[in-house]
């Protein structure tokens, strides 16, 4: 594996890709950028953002578990069920 780069980093490039539909190939610092100035596609969940720049932190040892990212993953998607419930209920 390259030196710097950890299972929760190339957790954090796939699941960004998921959500923004982007390619692997694009630069890191692009990517990031686009992430902290809010300028991803529409879909991007801007909650998922903080969790990508965790895995991408450029201190290996600062970087989440993929213990971790599950359970933050799991959380954000728990929250954004109740969201979406929530918001139909009030539709109706």
């Amino acid at each position: 594996m390259e030196k710097g780069v950890t299972p929760s980093r190339k957790v954090g490039l796939f699941a960004y890709e998921s959500e923004a539909l982007q390619s692997a190939s694009d630069d890191i610092d692009d990517i990031i950028e686009k992430i902290i100035d809010c300028k991803g596609k529409d879909e991007m969940v801007l909650d998922y953002a903080d969790l990508f720049k965790k895995c991408w932190s450029s201190e290996p040892d600062q970087r989440p578990t993929l213990t971790e990212i599950l359970s933050e993953l799991g959380r954000l998607s728990k929250e954004k069920t109740v969201e979406f419930i929530t918001n139909v209920i009030h539709w109706v």
